[in-house]
């Protein structure tokens, strides 16, 4: 349509309806994405919830198994006790020893459920401090916030915990390990503890291109951890932390990426 008193409309006035309907469409397009977002969001908390759900059921199961099987080792001490010797005797200690082992194993398996669910409300703690949304996808994102620049890393970390102001990096040497089917108990042993001179002799064995630190922290040993995560990036190894939720390590085959600092970042 032409308006009044015009012959001919401007190019503007041409133009200005499919300019209206492309900035409808970006709209539109940004409004998809916004809501993908959202979807996306809300399926994730429910996925976690989900998660936490089906631990919470989990750690019900095993704790009525930890309190079945007390109860049978309980009876089982008895028979052994009131059993005559010979074969009777023998057959009831078996028994007995039987029960106990799968008692100490249900007990693992029991302080490992707790554990787990401890070190993921800490690092739920980490996400609110280095600034990460709770609830954010992990893969890939970028962390940012006080702290150094965080994010997931294919590198194969080496843990060093951070306790009673030494450095305990996880070996044999330094810890006492018992392996228990897929997860292994890790105490450290106190008298092993090294410092930051041991640090730098450590850092000429580490590929930096393959390798990356991780520490693993007590409330009271960030002093110490900053002069080593000082060390490491001068060495331009990536470095990350956790906090340690207690003296013992559980550790598991598996699990997720670690987050380091990339040691040529900002």
């Amino acid at each position: 349509m032409i308006p009044s008193g015009k012959t001919t409309p401007s190019r503007k006035e041409a133009v200005g309806p499919f300019a209206q309907v492309e900035s409808l469409k970006t709209e539109a397009d940004t409004l998809r994405a916004k809501i993908a977002a959202i979807y996306m969001h809300m399926s994730l908390v429910a996925q976690r919830s989900a998660d936490r759900r089906a631990t919470a059921a989990k750690m019900t199961e095993i704790t009525k198994g930890v309190s079945a099987e007390s109860v049978r080792v309980g009876e089982l001490e008895q028979q052994v006790q009131a059993a005559a010797a010979g074969s009777a005797k023998r057959d009831a200690v078996e028994l007995l020893d039987e029960a106990k082992k799968a008692l100490a194993l249900l007990q693992g398996e029991l302080e490992l459920a707790k554990l787990r669910q401890t070190v993921r409300a800490k690092l739920s703690m980490v996400s609110l401090l280095e600034g990460r949304k709770p609830g954010a996808p992990e893969g890939g994102e970028e962390v940012t916030g006080n702290l150094l620049t965080m994010t997931p890393s294919s590198k194969n970390p080496k843990y060093i915990e951070v306790a009673e102001g030494k450095l305990y990096p996880m070996d044999d040497f330094h810890y006492k390990i018992d392996q228990y089917y897929s997860y292994a108990r890790c105490v450290r042993k106190k008298e092993t503890g090294e410092s930051i001179d041991w640090l730098r002799v450590y850092l000429r064995g580490i590929d930096r291109t393959r390798d990356c630190i991780v520490f693993l922290l007590h409330g009271n040993s960030f002093p110490l951890f900053r002069q080593a995560r000082a060390v490491v990036l001068a060495k331009g190894v990536d470095v990350g932390w956790y906090p340690a939720v207690s003296d013992t390590i559980i550790g598991g085959s598996g699990g997720a990426r670690p987050r380091t600092h990339s040691a040529g970042g900002e």
